[in-house]
């Protein structure tokens, strides 16, 4: 009998264990189990303060007061009317911060929008002008501005150029007979030598015949011209003829062309003209001839170049 009375307890037991074991695995589960996070209808705000602007270094300034404005009951200031300058008027220190006009940026005319002119308060002590709704500065202005400074190891990138080296000039010669009988003329003293052309201002003598008042007259000159062999050309001055026989450079010549025009009863009259012609250089380089400048100098000039120097 007592063995039968205890099977049913024993059986209520292990129920009663399995109950609280099943009761602890689902409050287990619904601990760790993340639930979604929902978010509220209306976003959460906070009332925003304004922040007094702190007082300036000139002076004592009143304590601003601190009251608290909500997002909803923020009101938008009214544009602030910008005093309309006076043309001429110099505003400065003696009447304190006054307002200064700024330019505003260009609007489409047909955007039908208006420009909104800004007003900014000049600091003490500074000076503008206004002349036909622009701000000038004052005249004294460009002197407060602070000097550059240069930046420390930084040098100027401009270099001076290097020294050219030392070149002798022989000579200069308009006619090439001159250079070549020249040059070797230096060949023989040992030197070698190298040219160089330039262009330059020339003085020459222009030879011609007249002048004369009629074409017809200069006509027949320049058919005598040509019989000796010159190639003239006829020049109108003032209303004048005049039949240039050549131009020379050697005054030799000027006087060879006045005795052949001599000899015929004509008389050649000589103008002096400027212009443009080569002129051929002959240089030494005194790297080669490893000799001083005055060295070189002196038998240059004891040789018959009484016109060289050094360049």
């Amino acid at each position: 009998m007592r063995r039968e009375q205890g099977n049913p307890v024993k059986k209520f037991l292990i129920c009663e264990i399995v109950i609280a074991l099943f009761a602890l695995t689902g409050f287990y589960y619904f601990l760790s189990f993340e639930r979604p996070v929902r978010m509220p209808v209306r976003p959460v705000t906070s009332e925003l303060e304004v922040i007094a602007s702190l007082p300036s270094a000139s002076g004592p300034q009143p304590e601003a007061t601190v009251e608290p404005v909500t997002a909803d009951t923020v009101a938008t200031p009214p544009p602030a009317e910008a005093a309309e300058p006076v043309a001429g008027s110099v505003t400065g220190a003696a009447a304190g911060d006054v307002p200064v006009v700024v330019s505003e940026k260009s609007i489409p005319e047909n955007s039908g929008l208006r420009p909104v002119v800004q007003a900014q308060t000049a600091p003490a002590g500074s000076q503008t002008t206004a002349v036909d709704n622009q701000t000038l500065p004052a005249a004294g202005a460009k002197d407060d501005l602070p000097a550059p400074e240069l930046q420390p190891g930084v040098e100027d990138e401009t270099s001076p150029a290097p020294p050219a080296e030392a070149v002798i000039v022989a000579g200069e010669y308009v006619l090439h007979n001159n250079l070549r009988r020249n040059l070797k003329r230096l060949e023989k003293l040992g030197f070698v030598a190298r040219t160089e052309e330039v262009v330059r201002p020339t003085l020459i003598s222009r030879v011609y015949l007249g002048p004369f008042t009629e074409r017809r007259k200069a006509q027949e000159m320049i058919s005598v011209a040509r019989e000796k062999g010159d190639d003239p050309f006829l020049l109108i001055r003032a209303g004048t003829y005049r039949v240039v026989v050549g131009s020379f450079y050697l005054q030799s010549s000027v006087d060879d062309w006045k005795k052949l025009y001599g000899t015929a009863g004509l008389t050649l009259k000589v103008q002096k003209v400027s212009v443009k012609m080569p002129h051929s250089l002959i240089l030494l380089d005194l790297p080669r001839v490893q000799q001083s400048a005055d060295t070189v100098l002196a038998r240059l000039h004891d040789a018959g170049f009484p016109d060289a120097h050094l360049r």
